[in-house]
């Protein structure tokens, strides 16, 4: 991933900034052609929150595979924060690279989820299953990055294998019953 930036954080440095941000994008996509082949630009910018935003994620290529984009961050946020904003917008990204999520404008804003439409403004914005995703994985990935800044880890394994290893049950203790009435 070329990893670009415009404008500075207050409270962070941007090399660490585009080692997150490369992080990130190599566990969620991989560390093959496709990561290989995206354009990311991180632009630090004043956002006044009306809307309560304090980053985004925009594809900007027209092309139908989304391969170059744009992360906007507030340039105000603390060290802690600005890593969980790029966290929670990577997986966004992920989401647009990968062909999860797609923008529709026409005949009326919608997402595209999982080969699934959504009416953009009849959505919650906190049951959208793309939102759902992209704040139950920052944490998770801020903790990750983290650990591997201290402990110099070796270079991260790409995204996890698809395959879920089924455990055989666990035979439950036998709990000792009592004869009181529970009402």
């Amino acid at each position: 991933m070329r990893i670009k930036t415009i404008g500075k954080p207050s409270h962070i440095s941007l090399p660490i900034v585009k080692k997150a941000a490369n992080f990130y994008g190599k566990y969620l996509i991989g560390g093959g052609k496709l990561y290989n082949n995206l354009k990311l630009t991180i632009q630090f910018e004043k956002m006044d929150h009306i809307d309560g935003d304090y980053a985004y994620c925009d594809w900007t290529d027209d092309s139908q595979q989304k391969r170059e984009f744009t992360i906007g961050v507030d340039r105000a946020l603390n060290k802690k924060e600005t890593l969980l904003a790029l966290a929670h917008e990577m997986v966004h990204l992920k989401q647009y690279a990968k062909g999860e999520m797609k923008d529709i404008w026409k005949p009326v804003r919608m997402v595209k989820w999982q080969g699934e439409k959504y009416l953009h403004e009849e959505m919650d914005y906190w049951e959208c299953p793309w939102e759902i995703e992209a704040y139950g994985r920052e944490k998770g990935l801020y903790f990750k990055f983290i650990n591997y800044m201290r402990e110099g880890e070796p270079e991260i394994k790409c995204q996890p294998s698809k395959r879920i290893k089924i455990m055989a049950p666990q035979k439950q203790p036998k709990i000792a019953s009592s004869n009181a009435t529970i009402l």
